[in-house]
């Protein structure tokens, strides 16, 4: 019986940690998607007035 429980618990715990990771990698491509599109705008903002001067 207690082996049941370490063994139920073991994958309970294997899911959650694989849970906890597709959540941190989608996180972490929302932040890098983020940051791309942040450099972009500052690219582009520099760029738009290089060329008016």
């Amino acid at each position: 019986m207690l082996f049941k429980k370490i063994l139920l618990e073991k994958i309970n715990y294997t899911c959650y940690i694989k849970k906890l990771l597709s959540y941190i990698k989608y996180i972490y491509k929302c932040i890098i998607i983020e940051i791309t599109n942040k450099i972009k705008g500052e690219f582009l903002k520099n760029e738009g007035t290089n060329t008016k001067k």
